[in-house]
């Protein structure tokens, strides 16, 4: 399957009629980590899938995992190449090898709009004057799902002054991240609660000093707030030595049966 992108990714997805939306979801996530489909997303911007048939005797049932992907946006292609590394361990590479699942996704929500950025000099639509604004505010309805961008623990959940309705995380190697505005909190969520990478933490709102419904998004690393669209994070783990020379030679194999039946 292939396509182009004209209004968004699922629109193209959509026009392919081939597959069903629900790969326009998994190739997201197998991107998740370096690519932001809510801010980086153009017109003109191109994938491609192979994609598992799976059969019953000569009879086709459905369609089965994701075995190569590729996006092209900007001059690159993203390349995601299926392996599997035993029962359970199938997952999605790099053609270098590298775990293209890492600590931190790109963004708290799959998709939205990027309204407001990482700036120490904004007006403040509120309070007036200009003033920092060390987030990313992601315009969103209200009641879309907010994911935990790394697994992590819940240092507060509730309401947080003009910050609204917030939840906030502290993860692995000095990081923290913020998700403000919230309409609600599921119920499990609270103070001290283990959460993974993914897990729904809270849904959009406006809350506290909000003129509209949108997340405001903060990651602060060893006490210092950073700009989450340009913060570098660990990737997963790579390919074992003891597999590179499989990986390799089905990776080939894989991203010559795409390009050839799906050109750019």
């Amino acid at each position: 399957m292939s396509g182009v992108v004209q209004r968004s990714l699922f629109d193209a997805v959509e026009r392919t009629r081939r597959v069903g939306l629900g790969w326009c979801s998994t190739m997201v996530e197998i991107f998740s980590s370096d690519f932001d489909f809510t801010a980086d997303t153009r017109a003109g911007d191109r994938f491609r899938l192979l994609v598992e048939k799976r059969y019953a005797g000569d009879a086709f049932v459905d369609y089965g995992r994701i075995l190569v992907a590729q996006y092209a946006s900007g001059g690159k292609t993203l390349t995601g190449v299926g392996f599997d590394r035993g029962v359970s361990h199938f997952a999605h590479y790099d053609l270098a090898g590298q775990s293209l699942r890492k600590s931190f996704l790109k963004s708290p929500l799959e998709f939205s709009r990027i309204t407001s950025g990482f700036t120490y000099a904004r007006p403040h639509p509120i309070l007036g004057g200009v003033r920092p604004h060390l987030a990313i505010d992601y315009a969103a309805p209200v009641g879309t799902p907010v994911r935990a961008v790394a697994d992590g623990v819940i240092v507060h959940a509730g309401w947080n002054g003009g910050n609204g309705i917030q939840v906030h995380l502290r993860h692995r190697s000095g990081y923290e991240t913020q998700y403000n505005h919230l309409s609600r909190i599921p119920s499990d969520i609270h103070v001290g609660t283990r959460v993974r990478q993914k897990q729904i933490i809270g849904s959009v709102g406006a809350t506290g000093l909000a003129t509209g419904p949108h997340l405001d998004y903060r990651i602060v690393h060893n006490g210092t707030y950073v700009n989450p669209l340009s913060e570098k994070f660990i990737p997963g783990d790579p390919i074992p030595v003891a597999a590179r020379a499989d990986f390799t030679r089905d990776s080939r194999e894989l991203v010559r049966r795409l390009e050839t039946a799906a050109p750019f």
